[in-house]
């Protein structure tokens, strides 16, 4: 059976039924994990810089932005269940067209403001190229989600196929918006049910965690004020 694979040029039509068959699927996952480890690649490279931004605040003795840095690789079941869920066609060359966070770095900040802080110091990372900025907390989501994306190409260099660029995402929140996020993603995205009353009151708690946000920072500056006297 001829398959689509990551690295042909040439597009294979397949009908639905075909796509669906274990052949298909077992060379589809093949090539995916073979472009993931690319792109993992990406995603240390990144970390490699993101983690010297962290700890040159540790020996600079600052206060220091970067609380938590995580990241993750996208499973195959995965990119499976987003190219369902957002109508994708399921192919090599879908994926790699539409499926821009197959890596993902995560950093958590401990204040509201150091969002801005940290993602202007990725900006200037000569590494990591930015290709676009999506700001949800400045312009929350409808249901109250909030933290800033960073679309991000990285370059790969091996000797037999020389520069590639590849994919990742990075997010930035804080713990506030970070463990709303978890409650969310657990409770409702998960069951891929939607409940209005439920999308109701996560947006309340959202409004709720955006008020402790700032009486944080408040907190915070009163107490370096009360500090430096």
């Amino acid at each position: 059976m001829e398959t689509e694979r990551f690295n042909a040029n040439i597009e294979v039509d397949l009908d639905e039924d075909v796509q669906t068959t274990e052949d298909f699927l077992d060379t589809l996952e093949t090539e995916y994990e073979r472009y993931a480890i690319e792109c993992e690649a990406a995603m240390q490279k990144a970390l490699l810089s993101i983690n010297g931004l962290s700890a040159a605040f540790d020996r600079a003795g600052k206060n220091n932005p970067f609380d938590r840095i995580e990241s993750r690789i996208k499973t195959f079941k995965s990119v499976r269940g987003k190219c369902r869920d957002r109508g994708y066609d399921f192919t090599s060359e879908s994926i790699r067209e539409n499926v821009k966070d197959v890596a993902g770095i995560r950093i958590i900040t401990k204040y509201l403001d150091e969002i801005a802080l940290v993602k202007d110091m990725i900006i200037q990372i000569p590494e990591i190229n930015i290709v676009s900025v999506k700001d949800y907390v400045t312009n929350p989501k409808e249901n109250g989600y909030k933290s800033v994306h960073l679309s991000c190409q990285v370059g790969v260099y091996d000797p037999f196929s020389g520069l590639r660029m590849r994919p990742l995402e990075i997010q930035i929140r804080t713990k506030t918006m970070n463990l709303w996020a978890s409650l969310d993603h657990d409770i409702n995205y998960k069951k891929r049910i939607y409940i209005p009353e439920m999308e109701e009151k996560f947006l309340h708690i959202a409004e709720i965690l955006d008020e402790l946000e700032k009486e944080a920072m408040a907190l915070r500056d009163a107490r370096s004020t009360i500090s430096s006297d």
